[in-house]
């Protein structure tokens, strides 16, 4: 028992005192840590800004001259071939455009027209074999419709005119009809 007391006892302090340590270590490293990354961001965007204005002041200068220079003595055989070589792609590619626009015209003039001659006349004589078509098919639906509801068609008509003759012709004339007869009555 005394001896598993011991034990005990010493595994205790040993963890407390790791656990301090470890603790005191993370505090430290985190410490460290942020003040080296502030230190780092400040000095790099302090060198950025002095070196931008150091790079291009000297370069812009330095390659005017260079250039300057490359253009009297190297470039002026180079610049030449540019030149060439340039206005012979620009030719051929505008030759080619031209000839292909004259070569579609010259198409068009001739065969055009004459094509389009024969397609005009062939197309009136279609359109006109169409129509007639067309209006045969209509005259024959309409006698179909006629044949089917002709009965009922007149039946219809007839009472509208029955109608028709009541309310408006047939009541004004009776009415001068008893008038009449009915003074012929007094006079007799």
């Amino acid at each position: 028992m005394e001896k598993k007391k011991k034990k005990k006892k010493k595994k205790k302090k040993k963890k407390k005192k790791k656990s301090q340590e470890k603790k005191k270590k993370k505090k430290k490293k985190k410490k460290k840590k942020k003040k080296k990354t502030n230190t780092k961001k400040k000095k790099k965007k302090k060198k950025k800004k002095k070196k931008k204005k150091k790079k291009f002041r000297s370069k812009k200068k330095k390659k005017k001259k260079k250039k300057k220079k490359k253009k009297k003595k190297n470039n002026s055989e180079k610049k030449k071939k540019k030149k060439k070589k340039k206005k012979k792609k620009k030719k051929k590619t505008n030759n080619k455009k031209k000839k292909k626009k004259k070569k579609k015209k010259k198409k068009k003039k001739k065969k055009y027209p004459s094509k389009k001659k024969k397609k005009k006349k062939k197309k009136k004589k279609k359109k006109k074999k169409k129509l007639k078509q067309k209006k045969k098919k209509k005259k024959k639906k309409k006698k179909k419709k006629k044949k089917k509801n002709s009965v009922k068609k007149k039946k219809k008509k007839k009472k509208k005119k029955k109608k028709k003759k009541k309310k408006k012709g047939k009541k004004k004339k009776k009415k001068k009809k008893k008038k009449k007869k009915k003074k012929k009555k007094k006079n007799d």
